[in-house]
């Protein structure tokens, strides 16, 4: 729990804080929690919040007692910056698109292959057919 000024956090792990403006319903929604770090002078109704859970162990610590590294910069960018910052990676749903847009692409490409395949299929019967036509009207006539 960290507590600076009107503002509390509490943070649950490296990736998850919940702000805890009313600690003892967001205590209440945590009945795994055991132990509990406080940073940062505890009012008293907080306190009678944690007094009132019986197996949480907490621990008191002073703002003077923690020493921040001053090359953090993380810290250094923002007095609320508390959660650090997770590494952006491709996610999943880039890839998912990209393969429907892969799919989509093969299957415009054999659409229209079969399409041109048909068409000079019927240009080829077309043509037989014209030049059928042609020797039928005009027997004599060779080309």
């Amino acid at each position: 729990l960290i507590i600076n000024q009107q503002q509390r956090t509490l943070r649950t792990s490296d990736y998850m804080a919940y702000c805890a403006d009313d600690l003892a319903i967001l205590l209440d929604y945590m009945p795994e929690l055991t132990h509990l770090n406080v940073w940062g002078d505890i009012e008293p109704k907080d306190q009678q919040a944690i007094d009132a859970l019986i197996d949480l162990k907490t621990t008191t610590h002073q703002w003077t007692d923690t020493l921040f590294p001053l090359s953090d910069a993380q810290l250094i960018r923002h007095p609320y910056n508390v959660l650090p910052k997770t590494r952006t990676v491709v996610s999943g749903y880039w890839r998912a698109a990209a393969a429907v847009l892969v799919v989509g692409l093969l299957v415009q490409m054999t659409y229209d292959s079969v399409r041109i395949w048909r068409y000079n299929k019927v240009a080829d019967q077309v043509n037989a057919m014209a030049v059928h036509q042609y020797q039928s009207w005009f027997p004599e006539e060779r080309r």
